[in-house]
């Protein structure tokens, strides 16, 4: 099996321009978490396909997983995936008895749930918690402060009023 790697400089060399109590500019902070961004999915994406599983099929599966069943439309929006990539990921799942199809009662009868198997339910179970565990791998790397730090400042851009204001523009 192949095994992926990632490499966290803590402890690096400060930036050029950037003095010790000041505050590194709003674009030089922009690709230094990009940049960051960028290591972490690559080295996560590459855990899950080291593992033999497509990205689309481990999205699927997970969401499956901790949202229960859902119908193709619910899966696509949960995931963000387009709707006709859910519909073949979908297609290959149900190929290899992972999920399988049932139909809902209630409301709406004639809609379309999709449920893992017991092969499914077991394979993700098994992924995700070596998914968790390549995660751990990234933040152990910081101490127990750096994490809460680094939770904390990204909690507070979540939902800022920049940002939002940008994206009600953008409608």
């Amino acid at each position: 099996m192949k095994t992926h790697a990632l490499t966290i400089k803590i402890g690096a060399k400060k930036p050029k321009n950037v003095r010790n109590c000041e505050r590194p500019a709003s674009g030089k902070l922009w690709i230094v978490l990009r940049r960051a961004y960028h290591s972490v999915v690559d080295f996560l994406e590459s855990g899950i396909t080291a593992r033999g599983v497509a990205l689309s099929d481990f999205v699927v599966l997970e969401v499956l997983l901790h949202k229960g069943d859902l119908t193709a439309a619910e899966i696509a929006k949960k995931t963000r995936l387009a709707a006709a990539s859910v519909e073949i990921t979908i297609a290959r799942l149900k190929d290899q008895n992972l999920i399988r199809l049932r139909f809902r009662s209630g409301k709406q009868p004639d809609k379309h749930i999709f449920e893992l198997t017991d092969q499914g339910r077991a394979l993700i179970a098994w992924l995700y918690k070596e998914h968790e565990d390549d995660i751990g791998a990234i933040f152990n790397t910081l101490t127990s402060q750096q994490q809460f730090d680094l939770y904390q400042a990204f909690h507070r851009t979540d939902g800022c009023s920049a940002c939002e204001s940008a994206k009600h523009r953008s409608s």
